[in-house]
């Protein structure tokens, strides 16, 4: 069968097309997964902000009533004087303690008023004081002098606080209480309900290199100050750094979040977003990286798009086949038959008779050209016989 052939070149082009047909197939059923995973992203997104919320709303709840129930305790008002300081720590830390071991409070902290400003007591680090207060919360408590809560990023991450005046009988302001704990087991909490992994960024313009390194020394914890340029991850639920870190600037985050794409981890695949973490003061301190496990589903996906490839090629052949036989019987064979009369013809046989074998376009021309076979086979008997006479 020659390459240039009428055949070759219509059954050719008849694979061609389910061969575009198939790709497009393909194509689409690609492109739908990859809506449906942003989708799926997305919806993670929005579960993973209205849990971490959840979590904050609540544990701002447990720490505003524990504040309450401390400042309405004569035990615990300090006096704000040298001597007070250690009498009242003596005081404060057996709750401390319990505080810390059934409600994971990491911070309880007496502040002097102002125009001081000072650290009074830390329970949990007594020996660190009178170092000076330069703190939104702080600041925004004296100036409304009634509760403040939020996050507040501090050396070593981000801590939820919940900040009270603590006044005297008369009203008058004795200092300011706040107690707080570390966000970081918000996400193990998340991933239990949620089942997905979750990563914590804060912004390095905020932190200081050498307090930070000293901090994730005393959590036994390896120094990742330079594992990314321009955040370093304080908590996350996987070690993977490829799943945790996200290439994308906190300031660019969109509030609602943002799709970061697929990522492979320990032999699962991974579809990624993000999310800002905004500090009690409005401004954008961190992110939150969203990975879900969507190894299953790309599963799915491959197993379908074999399917799809592999009905496009059975099809392929099914229909090339079909169109073959149907091509050769209404139209090659035919054709032939005629090409094999046309070189009877120029062969001097003019005998060979032409019958129309369908009603349609090339029944026509077999009915044309045996009309001119017999109108020329007509011309030959005349010129014969002329000279014959």
């Amino acid at each position: 069968m020659k390459l240039n052939s009428l055949r070759v070149k219509v059954i050719g082009a008849v694979l061609l097309c389910l061969l575009a047909a198939g790709a497009g197939i393909l194509a689409a059923v690609h492109s739908t997964f990859v809506q449906e995973t942003n989708q799926v992203t997305r919806e993670a997104i929005v579960e993973a902000q209205n849990v971490f919320q959840n979590l904050e709303n609540a544990d701002i709840n447990k720490m505003s009533a524990v504040l309450e129930a401390i400042l309405s305790n004569d035990a615990f008002t300090g006096s704000y004087s040298e001597a007070g300081r250690q009498a009242l720590y003596a005081r404060a830390k057996p709750l401390f303690e319990r505080m810390k071991s059934e409600y994971r409070f990491t911070l309880w902290q007496y502040n002097n008023p102002e125009p001081v400003g000072t650290v009074f007591l830390r329970l949990h680090h007594p020996d660190q004081f009178g170092d000076p207060l330069r703190r939104w919360m702080y600041d925004e408590c004296v100036r409304t002098k009634s509760r403040v809560a939020g996050k507040e990023l501090g050396h070593s991450g981000f801590a939820l606080r919940v900040m009270m005046p603590q006044l005297d009988r008369q009203g008058h302001v004795l200092g300011y209480v706040e107690v707080g704990e570390q966000i970081g087991r918000f996400f193990d909490i998340m991933r239990t309900q949620t089942g997905n992994q979750y990563g914590l960024a804060l912004k390095k313009s905020l932190l200081q290199r050498d307090k930070w390194i000293d901090f994730r020394k005393s959590q036994e914890k390896p120094d990742n100050w330079d594992d990314q340029p321009d955040t370093v991850v304080a908590d996350r639920t996987s070690q993977d750094n490829a799943l945790m870190s996200a290439p994308i600037h906190i300031d660019g985050i969109p509030e609602g979040g943002e799709i970061l794409g697929r990522v492979s981890s320990g032999g699962a695949i991974y579809s990624r977003g993000v999310f800002p973490v905004f500090s009690a003061d409005g401004k954008r301190s961190g992110e939150v990286v969203v990975a879900k496990d969507m190894t299953a589903a790309f599963a799915r996906l491959s197993n379908l798009e074999l399917k799809v490839a592999g009905l496009v090629l059975g099809l392929m052949v099914v229909v090339s086949t079909i169109i073959g036989f149907m091509l050769n019987s209404w139209v090659f064979r035919r054709l032939d038959n005629m090409i094999g009369i046309a070189t009877c013809v120029v062969g001097g046989d003019y005998e060979c008779e032409i019958r129309r074998s369908a009603n349609d376009e090339i029944g026509e021309f077999e009915h044309l050209f045996d009309q001119f076979r017999k109108v020329f086979l007509g011309v030959v008997k005349a010129h014969m016989a002329k000279q014959e006479g």
